[in-house]
């Protein structure tokens, strides 16, 4: 990913603290080892499918997650920002939509698969 403007670190131990949540309950509930965030935090880089897990379970958007809590009436956040993030959030929802249907086709193509290999013992 490169060089971030934030400190995972701190961002991340922010929102855990903020719902009284346990790093390796963290670690437990998006899929990396206790070790493999405190890798991360060192790095201060992590794959962005990471990043997309934690603003899941906090419930909340990666503008949320990079920028802090923003105020939709917010005078400083101008109406082309807002709709930005409007448009991000869409964007980051069909993401997650596409991954799932993705998925699904695998397991479809597994099944026709193993099907395939059952008819061809009993010829």
């Amino acid at each position: 990913m490169g060089s971030l403007s934030v400190n995972l670190k701190e961002r991340i131990d922010q929102l855990r603290e903020e719902r009284g949540m346990l790093l390796r309950d963290l670690g437990s509930a998006i899929g990396v080892s206790e070790k493999g965030l405190h890798d991360i935090f060192r790095r201060n880089d992590c794959k962005l499918a990471t990043i997309i897990a934690i603003c899941e379970l906090f419930g909340i958007g990666l503008c949320e997650f990079f920028n802090g809590p923003m105020d939709s009436g917010d005078s400083r956040v101008p109406e082309q920002t807002r709709a930005l993030m409007r448009n991000l959030e869409e964007a980051r929802k069909r993401v997650v939509t596409l991954e799932h249907e993705a998925e699904l086709l695998r397991m479809l193509i597994q099944a026709k698969d193993q099907l395939i290999e059952v008819l061809n013992k009993k010829v």
